[in-house]
């Protein structure tokens, strides 16, 4: 079982992401990070069994996340992709990687 943390739940990370990850037999949500206490909240009603982190450090510091996926806006990409595979963790972003060569 692969381990996920979902960052970002806003609309391609609650209608897109979450809900593929949860359908994938693999695939385990197991956390959803959002500095929003709205969306956070919102994770856990649909989510009630993961861990809800309110800091992208925490996610990425936390070991048994195995894969972080990216569902923030795309100007973030880069710098968190880059901090999250220097973490270790394989990673998949919404999108764009970045916005310029």
């Amino acid at each position: 079982m692969i381990r996920v943390g979902l960052v970002g739940y806003g609309l391609g990370g609650k209608v897109f992401h979450a809900q593929l990850i949860h359908i994938a037999p693999d695939l385990e949500l197991y956390a959803v990070c959002s500095r929003s206490e709205e969306r956070q909240q919102a994770a856990q009603e649909d989510f009630p069994d993961i861990t809800i982190y309110d800091t992208y450090e925490a996610l990425i510091d936390d070991d048994r996340i195995d894969l972080v996926v990216l569902a923030t806006p795309h100007d973030t990409h880069a710098p968190m992709a880059i901090q999250a595979m220097e973490a270790g963790k394989h990673l998949v972003t919404d999108k764009i990687m970045c916005l310029n060569e």
